[in-house]
């Protein structure tokens, strides 16, 4: 993926914002109903606790949680981040999707080891998709909008591309 942070959805609603705000070495922004975040190296606990304000913020807004991350640039994050949010993923989880783009070989492994272990222990599954490029990343939130709405989750949505 390119250096240039992830786009925009289409049809952006008033509440969205072209601006990106920095969040340590990181930078994120709430579009609608999607939180996009560009990863440049880990993240410590008080970015980790951010991270997670603001899906929960989603959540209660939206009623599931869309998220698009830039992983290009991305490395493990620290113990205390990791434990943090292990432990927000037993008290609540929205349902959701994460879409994961430009991640190496390694760390898309050590994600699917660690959405195994949270299933194991919390008995809850995380649910991620590694997107190729953007393009495809902002179709399979779409698509998981579509089917939050369907089934009656979504308290509200924000069309992206007119869907």
């Amino acid at each position: 993926m390119p250096a240039k942070p992830p786009g925009k959805p289409k049809e952006s609603t008033p509440d969205s914002s072209d601006a990106w705000e920095s969040l340590g070495q990181h930078r994120l922004r709430v579009d609608g109903d999607i939180l996009y975040v560009v990863c440049n190296g880990g993240f410590d606990l008080e970015e980790m606790k951010r991270i997670t304000v603001e899906c929960y913020a989603l959540g209660e807004k939206y009623g599931y949680i869309l998220c698009l991350i830039d992983a290009t640039n991305a490395a493990w994050s620290t113990p205390e981040a990791r434990r943090y949010q292990a432990n927000s993923l037993r008290e609540r989880l929205y349902p959701h999707l994460t879409a994961i783009v430009g991640i190496n070989a390694v760390l898309r492994v050590a994600i699917a080891l660690v959405d195994r272990a949270v299933e194991i222990v919390t008995g809850k599954t995380l649910t991620n998709v590694f997107a190729d490029d953007e393009a495809t990343a902002v179709f399979a939130l779409a698509k998981a909008r579509q089917r939050f709405i369907e089934q009656g989750i979504a308290k509200q949505h924000v069309p992206i591309d007119g869907n």
